[in-house]
C-alpha cells in the first residue's frame, strides 16, 4: 500500500497545498491557521469515492480469521 494526497477534488496531487500549514500532521487550531484548519478538514477527512472499489477488493483478499 502506498499513501496519497488527494485534493478537494479527490484527484491525486504530488504534495500537499502549502497554504495550509506546514505540520505533517495537520493545523487544528483555527485561531492560528484558519485555512489550514478549514481546508484541511476538507481534504483529509473525506474517503476518495473512487476508490472505495479498491478498498472493497483489498478487504475482500484480505480477510480478517475473526468470529462469523
Amino acid at each position: 500500500m502506498t499513501d496519497v494526497i488527494i485534493d478537494g477534488s479527490q484527484v491525486q496531487v504530488p504534495m500537499c497545498d502549502a497554504g495550509c500549514g506546514t505540520n505533517p500532521d495537520g493545523d487544528m487550531n483555527f485561531a492560528d491557521n484558519p485555512r489550514g484548519y478549514t481546508e484541511g478538514s476538507q481534504n483529509h477527512t473525506p474517503w476518495p469515492s473512487s476508490w472505495t472499489q479498491s478498498m472493497l477488493d483489498f478487504f475482500r483478499m484480505h480477510r480478517l480469521h475473526g468470529h462469523p
